[in-house]
């Protein structure tokens, strides 16, 4: 007969005053059987194990680091080489970082980092990193954070509006019992939550590798309806009923409008997504994504790649739209980011690419 016995030892270095270096651990056990005089049958197995008490070490080598509130901002840094897991805390949010190429083995690495829209003060950014052992490493960089005010702004919520957008969530509040009003806020609320926690979770493991290269795209020919982090405010009849900020920017042109890949990226979603409509995501790799809403058809598969401006939907008015348009955002790690940094030139010029030429420096001494 066997028998299975299971027990977890912890080993504290420290506490034991091990020093640094290699060490045998060594497992005795020992049966109840009369055998050997009485003292029974007797095993025992080494592992022979490392002792690890020195924390990874970790570097900024990029200097001048500027965001805005609402942005996103970009650091090039160099880890020792036993860190296994690294990147950028914005205050309680990583960010984690990304090796330069597949063969990169001197440490050098990028981080994408965002500085949410709703931040208090100038938080509190830190690099870390963390080795097999479970030694961790925390250094400050320099980053000088620009202040930004958003727009107010006030969105009349009419009976039409309600009749004509409640079908189309009939599957959400089908089971529940309320008005009209009562089911736009549940959808506006709870709805709104659960798609922004899937949003996270569906790019919570981007392509490790840069996919996107130049220029980043706008939808042609469109005007700008609502900006990001617009803090909007809703009226029915006269109250206030609710406020929320809108993570994207609306884009109007032509109905049903060609929508194109702003970048080079990875589909890795297609289909209705609640209050986004139907919706398109791009994984951009090493954290950046972007989001496609209220299409009134999509022209793309899951897994298909696409380059800049290929036609990968319809604009529409699906999901909590008002009328035909494009809802356009920018995640970076799973936070939504101010796009129209992206599709300036020169921001990209003076904040990425940059940056991303001191790597090249690095190869080429």
């Amino acid at each position: 007969m066997i028998h299975e016995f299971n027990m977890t030892v912890d080993v504290d270095p420290k506490q034991l005053a091990l020093s640094q270096g290699r060490i045998d651990l060594e497992i005795r056990v020992r049966d109840y059987s009369r055998r050997n005089g009485g003292d029974g049958n007797f095993a025992f197995v080494t592992e022979k194990m490392v002792v690890d008490t020195i924390s990874p070490s970790i570097r900024a080598i990029s200097r001048n680091n500027n965001a805005k509130v609402g942005g996103t901002g970009l650091l090039v840094y160099q880890t020792s080489s036993d860190s296994v897991e690294s990147g950028i805390f914005v205050d309680d949010i990583f960010f984690p970082g990304y090796p330069v190429t597949k063969e990169n083995d001197d440490g050098m690495k990028i981080c994408y980092f965002a500085i949410p829209y709703d931040v208090k003060g100038h938080p509190n950014l830190f690099l870390w990193a963390k080795d097999n052992a479970g030694n961790t490493s925390n250094k400050t960089f320099y980053c000088y954070i620009c202040k930004k005010r958003f727009k107010n702004d006030k969105i009349k919520i009419t009976d039409s509006f309600l009749k004509r957008v409640l079908p189309y969530f009939s599957y959400y509040i089908q089971d529940s019992q309320g008005t009209d009003i009562e089911h736009f806020l549940r959808i506006n609320r709870e709805l709104r939550e659960k798609n922004n926690l899937a949003l996270k979770e569906m790019i919570s493991n981007p392509d490790p590798n840069q996919l996107w290269n130049g220029t980043w795209l706008r939808l042609k020919n469109s005007a700008t309806m609502a900006r990001f982090a617009d803090h909007r405010s809703y009226f029915y009849k006269g109250s206030k009923i609710d406020t929320k900020y809108h993570m994207g920017i609306d884009l109007a042109s032509l109905s049903n409008a060609k929508v194109g890949a702003c970048n080079h990226g990875l589909v890795i979603f297609t289909g209705r997504l609640g209050i986004y409509g139907m919706t398109v995501v791009l994984d951009h790799g090493q954290g950046l994504a972007s989001m496609y809403s209220h299409l009134s058809e999509i022209t793309v598969e899951d897994r298909q790649k696409v380059s800049r401006g290929d036609i990968i939907g319809l604009t529409g008015k699906t999901g909590l739209a008002g009328g035909d348009h494009l809802h356009f955002s920018i995640m970076v790690n799973g936070v939504f980011v101010n796009p129209v940094e992206w599709w300036d030139s020169h921001w990209i010029r003076d904040n990425i690419s940059r940056k991303l030429a001191l790597l090249k420096q690095n190869d080429n001494p």
